[in-house]
């Protein structure tokens, strides 16, 4: 989903977990410092 180009919807149904709840976990992610050089941050590359 970060990174694999998948829907957060299609994500959190796979794991049982509400795409909103998870929409909000990786926004959380994403404002978090990056550690030892992992970005969560969308790729721009593609």
């Amino acid at each position: 989903m970060l990174d694999s180009g998948r829907r957060i919807r299609d994500v959190g149904r796979e794991l049982g977990v509400n795409h909103e709840t998870l929409r909000n976990w990786v926004a959380q992610l994403r404002q978090e410092p990056v550690q030892q050089g992992v970005s969560l941050a969308p790729d721009t590359t593609r």
